[in-house]
């Protein structure tokens, strides 16, 4: 599957994302036809490199930033009505 959607790509992008090897598939969309045990390697390899410190950085900065777009711009109101914001604001909180 990961190979088939990496062939949908023109060439002249293939060439720009993996310069050395156009033919095979790079980065994210490579990940589309792991295995369990790469995964596991892969999430190994963020806990072992240090990286776990960026990952949650950004998953408690994430939740600041929204709450502070959130005090500071009020939610629009439609005939008496509140808007969809709150619930647009919260869906942020999953991503």
């Amino acid at each position: 599957m990961a190979q088939t959607i990496w062939d949908s790509l023109p060439f002249v992008d293939r060439l720009l994302l993996s310069p050395s090897g156009p033919y095979s598939a790079f980065g994210a969309i490579s990940s589309l036809g792991w295995g369990l045990d790469q995964h596991l390697t892969t999430i190994y390899g963020v806990f072992s490199s240090g990286g776990i410190f960026v990952w949650l950085f950004f998953g408690f900065g994430n939740p600041l930033v929204l709450i502070y777009i959130f005090s500071a711009i009020q939610p629009a109101t439609i005939k008496g009505a509140s808007s969809q914001y709150l619930r647009w604001v919260l869906i942020g909180f999953l991503f």
